[in-house]
């Protein structure tokens, strides 16, 4: 037996072997995220403040900014995340490999 045949049967109706939707990738191979509430998505929008995303707003779903994103020639190198209170709060260091740190729960990583 073909080991995605199951893939191809499915795709001849519209029921699907597997209990949720959408499908898990590699038929369970790999951690699968199931969600018991969409509504405890959040979406939040980037917004350029002029012509590089690298200096932006991020807007959350209540219309108000929790976080800035810039880029200033006061740090060459470097992009810092700022909260509503303007406190960084991450540091991205752009080399050939960048580094991130999220302060309080990130040390520098590439």
């Amino acid at each position: 037996m073909h080991p995605y045949n199951s893939w191809i049967e499915a795709g001849q109706g519209n029921s699907s072997p597997w209990p949720q939707s959408p499908a898990p990738s590699i038929l369970g191979a790999l951690p699968y995220p199931t969600i018991s509430h969409a509504s405890a998505l959040v979406t939040y929008h980037v917004s350029p403040s002029g012509s590089h995303i690298l200096n932006s707003r991020v807007i959350g779903p209540d219309g108000r900014t929790p976080y800035t994103i810039n880029t200033d020639g006061d740090m060459p190198g470097y992009t810092a995340v700022k909260n509503s209170q303007n406190s960084p709060i991450a540091l991205i260091e752009w080399k050939s490999s960048p580094v991130i740190e999220i302060r309080g729960l990130l040390s520098k990583q590439p």
